[in-house]
């Protein structure tokens, strides 16, 4: 089973020099990805999340750090350049700091978003306003039924619409209205301890019901993760936290071996 990883990009690196170190794990090319990137948080997660994708691969199946050859799908879902690990799907979401991988081993798909539940109310708009392309009539009226939990429910949905979406390697790029979400939970107050939320709603597509499983891990106050799984459903995964120390420790254990991909 692989847990969800984490990876704190915000605190990772405590000045440019810590930075620079863990940036020589990677190829130039990918180097010059990264310091494309113009604000330093940005900077920050492209770091994060390149390096997390691959102590995934060399952590959990023993690849080669300078083997691993990261591509794009159709719908720009990641995936190894391998056929020994063709059935191996995982998806990766960053937000406000921190990045997520989700994973699979089974041939099926998954999908995974963070989201930083942040206070949009008071705007001198209304937010939602923009948000009617998105959201279904009966979505809407769950979002709003309950003025309190307006903000929590909005992004509730919004992270179960894009860990789908990219599940099935479309992104945002689809009819978002023709998806949609039934039976949605609700969150419980947060109390500083990680909580996992299981079978947290139902997907349909043009009104038909799809074989996909949502979870949602509560991280911090206002993170939450969400994950969309193909059926069938694997094990429950909580999160694991990944540090610098880690990923350069699987960097020089791999270098070292020589594993045919």
């Amino acid at each position: 089973m692989n847990p969800i990883l984490l990876f704190d990009a915000e605190s990772a690196w405590t000045d440019k020099d810590s930075f620079d170190s863990s940036l020589s794990l990677l190829s130039e090319n990918i180097q010059k990805q990264v310091v494309a990137f113009y604000h330093r948080a940005d900077k920050r997660l492209a770091l994060g999340s390149q390096l997390l994708q691959r102590y995934f691969f060399a952590q959990s199946y023993n690849v080669p750090w300078n083997s691993i050859k990261l591509i794009r799908q159709d719908g720009h879902k990641p995936r190894i350049d391998s056929q020994v690990l063709k059935n191996v799907d995982y998806n990766v979401s960053h937000h406000s700091g921190i990045v997520v991988l989700a994973s699979r081993a089974d041939g099926k798909r998954v999908g995974v978003d963070i989201v930083h539940i942040a206070m949009l109310d008071g705007e001198e708009f209304d937010w939602m306003d923009a948000f009617k392309q998105v959201f279904t009539a009966s979505e809407y009226k769950f979002i709003e039924s309950i003025p309190e939990k307006r903000t929590t429910r909005f992004f509730q949905l919004w992270s179960l619409k894009e860990s789908f979406v990219k599940g099935i390697g479309l992104g945002l790029v689809t009819d978002l209205q023709a998806i949609e979400f039934r039976n949605i939970c609700d969150l419980e107050k947060w109390d500083h301890a990680p909580r996992n939320y299981q079978d947290v709603a139902h997907v349909y597509r043009n009104g038909m019901r799809l074989n996909w499983y949502f979870r949602f891990y509560h991280l911090r106050p206002f993170h939450l993760v969400a994950t969309a799984y193909e059926y069938p459903t694997p094990a429950r995964a909580d999160g694991e936290w990944i540090t610098p120390l880690e990923i350069r420790y699987q960097f020089e254990r791999t270098m070292k071996t020589d594993r045919p991909l």
